[in-house]
């Protein structure tokens, strides 16, 4: 876990002194007021968030939950944080006794104001450091896709865009401008609220700043991450920003302990407290988020979805939180998280926030529609905009008053963030006496009124101020050493994943077992469909005989074969596609590697694919009276020759089954055929490959004669089908890793070309 968060913990309640001289007893009154005058002066403000609603109700609204309590998180996480510092400080300690004394995590072994006053030299000496990365972004110019530009594709535009191939990687359209001139900062440890209509821009903004510019056709302007330019931490640092949308994505089969332990699993640092395993630090982590998010109880729950029963939709909230969290990024992002939640929960979620920002010490963006007074209370800043333009960035306590002042009145019964959004709509604002010809009327007078104000340049005075301290104390040193040190071992340091690709495809391939088993109604399905129409198809071609028309027979048998083993493959296609956004989501947030997913999709899906080959050939093999000589049966089901991938399997297992098999002629087989024609030595065969005078056809000549096999060439389609097989399987890993998926920013409408 990220240390650097420990620096500044802001005061929550002035009810803790009583809490904590019950702790640390009466004998401690002075230390806890130093503690308390350092903490003041840390925080900017004090949240007073009371915790009545949190103990009357449960969590997120619901009753009989886990309640989010800051109060409660923050004093688990002062626990773990004595036990973290209080391991790191025995590790320097050269006695034999150190270790032992570092399991029990002796807390008198502690001091915490030894621990702030000496933060920097127990970083160093535990080789931690911290990772204090604020936002600033300069002239901010965003440029999209007009709604011309997007239509309902259909097969003449498919086929149009194929051939149109100077056209390849253009647009066709207009733009229009998103955001226009966009200035702001938010330093670490702070949260920012961006408020505006539908439309408005604020989906473009967090997603720019989250670095996720794939989806637009044109951005000016700077964004800095703690000093480090947008580019260079696209590349390097990617997952250190994490952007999470209103929808809660994850795998509904799995559990809440099996989503967070895998996020994990490629997260951990790769330097730790000294004698802390792997396993040890996962735990520890796990049972931090648990209590500090509510989600104890429900470990052991599956995720669910509109099918799967599982988490609520307050639970599956927190459990987003908790998954974004272990990413350890240093800048989250929460797009309208609390959308499809009743105000208590939507409270809660946010107060949520207010925990992860506070311990951790983050920076947060966040949008949000209707939220409430309280919601609107435990964020630092806001910003609002109206059509792409700003029209005011400070300090939310003095919002409502700036436009109050401005001549607008806001009604009693009235949120302060329902009041600002409205402001963007003509039919919504009121007007105080005698001000309604004086104010702004649209969005450019908006913006130039708050251009013109004091706040602005009090607010771009202090954002050059930040910059300045950013340059002279230079976090990006510091943040570049950490995100060093948390790589894993043989992991390159270079990379943005912590993790090895050895272990993302371990924890991969887990995690897709894991999922094929949580859905073990599917998998049964599957293969009771597999034996049903084995059965079915065995009866179609029932015990061929070894004449003319089983020669026929065979052919068509072995093709619905390979039709059949390949085609229900394609069942898996519906799967693949609704988890990809959960891969695009883990991407983003620098988990894995998406070549390192299909590797492991392949590697489960391999011993899926055997057994259900072998149940069906067990179905229809003997049914069908294929030769049973062991000796001639081959392990090759494939299905690729040339560019059909059918044709190679088709042709081996023709051959390897015609081999050597003698075909009888006599009967109807034989030409000429009749009562009158019985010398044999004036009959040949009707079947290919026959020879005058022969009542018989060999195998290996009717493949020669009828199709061109030669059956030396079985080993050739082997080769084949192995080589064509890594071939896709790379193609496809390329293809996941560079090919951008998730390119449109948001939901949008789309029409017929022409409409």
């Amino acid at each position: 876990m990220d240390m650097s968060g420990l620096q500044q913990m802001p005061s929550v309640h002035n009810d803790r002194d009583e809490e904590f001289r019950q702790q640390h007893h009466s004998s401690d009154e002075s230390t806890i007021e130093e503690i308390h005058e350092k903490e003041e002066t840390n925080s900017e403000r004090e949240y007073t968030t009371t915790t009545t609603s949190a103990t009357t109700k449960g969590a997120f609204g619901e009753a009989g939950g886990n309640a989010v309590n800051i109060e409660n998180a923050i004093s688990n996480y002062e626990e773990l944080r004595r036990e973290l510092t209080t391991q790191s400080r025995l590790s320097r300690v050269k006695s034999n006794h150190a270790p032992d004394m570092a399991e029990k995590g002796d807390a008198k072994d502690f001091d915490l104001t030894d621990f702030l006053g000496e933060q920097h030299d127990q970083e160093t000496n535990a080789g931690m450091h911290p990772k204090h990365m604020g936002l600033i972004w300069k002239d901010l110019v965003v440029k999209g896709l007009g709604a011309d530009a997007k239509i309902i594709p259909t097969n003449y535009t498919w086929i149009s865009d194929t051939i149109k191939f100077w056209k390849w990687g253009k647009h066709e359209g207009t733009d229009f401008t998103i955001l226009k001139g966009n200035n702001g900062f938010c330093k670490d440890g702070e949260m920012l609220l961006v408020l505006g209509r539908p439309g408005a821009g604020c989906t473009t903004l967090l997603r720019v700043l989250a670095n996720m510019r794939a989806s637009y056709t044109d951005i000016q302007g700077t964004v800095s991450y703690g000093g480090i330019e947008a580019q260079e931490f696209s590349k390097l640092y990617r997952g250190e920003v994490c952007y999470n949308e209103e929808e809660d994505l994850h795998y509904p089969t799995l559990t809440t302990k099996q989503t967070l332990s895998f996020a994990l699993k490629n997260k951990t640092p790769g330097k730790r407290l000294d004698g802390e395993t792997k396993t040890e630090f996962i735990n520890k982590i796990l049972y931090m988020l648990g209590n500090m998010l509510g989600l104890t109880k429900q470990m052991n729950t599956m995720v669910g979805n509109a099918f799967v029963r599982g988490l609520s939709g307050g639970e599956r909230k927190r459990l987003s939180i908790a998954e974004q969290m272990t990413t350890r990024s240093s800048i989250n992002c929460w797009d309208c998280s609390t959308r499809g939640l009743d105000a208590s929960s939507a409270l809660d979620y946010v107060r949520s926030l207010r925990i992860m920002t506070n311990i951790l010490h983050k920076t947060t963006v966040s949008t949000l529609y209707q939220a409430s007074d309280s919601i609107f209370n435990l964020f630092d800043k806001v910003m609002v905009l109206d059509e792409g333009r700003c029209i005011y960035f400070g300090p939310t306590a003095t919002a409502k008053s700036y436009f109050e002042d401005m001549g607008f009145y806001c009604p009693d019964r009235k949120s302060t963030p329902d009041f600002l959004t409205g402001l963007c709509n003509m039919n919504e604002r009121e007007y105080r006496d005698g001000y309604r010809e004086k104010v702004p009327v649209n969005a450019v007078q908006f913006e130039k009124a708050y251009n013109d104000s004091a706040l602005y340049s009090q607010m771009m005075q202090e954002r050059d101020e930040y910059e300045q301290k950013i340059q002279q104390d230079r976090p990006d040193e510091k943040f570049r050493q950490a995100f060093v040190e948390a790589h894993q071992k043989h992991a390159p340091v270079r990379s943005p994943f912590v993790a090895t690709y050895y272990q993302q495809v371990k924890s991969l391939t887990i995690r897709q077992f894991q999922l094929i088993w949580g859905d073990k109604g599917a998998l049964i399905s599957r293969y009771g469909g597999v034996v049903m129409k084995g059965l079915i198809m065995a009866s179609v071609f029932f015990m061929m005989p070894q004449d003319v028309t089983g020669a026929f027979s065979r052919g068509g048998s072995f093709l619905f074969s390979l039709l059949f083993n390949a085609l229900i493959a394609q069942a898996e296609l519906s799967a693949f596609m609704q988890g990809r956004r959960v891969l695009e989501k883990h991407k983003h947030f620098a988990l894995y590697r998406p070549s390192a997913f299909y590797i492991s999709q392949v590697i489960a899906d391999v011993p899926l694919a055997i057994v259900q080959v072998l149940v069906f050939e067990i179905c229809v093999y003997f049914m069908m009276g294929l030769v049973l000589d062991a000796g001639k049966m081959h392990p090759w089901l494939m299905w690729i020759y040339w560019i059909n991938p059918l044709a190679y399997g088709y042709k081996a297992l023709l051959s390897n089954e015609l081999t050597g098999m003698e075909f009888d002629c006599s009967g109807v087989g034989s030409v000429p055929y009749g009562a009158s024609y019985t010398e044999d030595a004036y009959k040949t065969c009707s079947l290919a490959g026959a020879v005058p005078g022969a009542n018989t056809v060999l195998g290996d000549s009717y493949l020669h004669s009828a199709y061109g096999y030669e059956t030396w060439q079985r080993w050739i389609d082997l080769v084949a089908v192995i080589l064509f097989f890594f071939f896709f399987t790379i193609l496809t890993a390329l293809a996941m890793e560079f090919v951008d998926l998730q390119k449109e920013g948001s939901v949008t409408k789309v029409y017929k070309a022409g409409h």
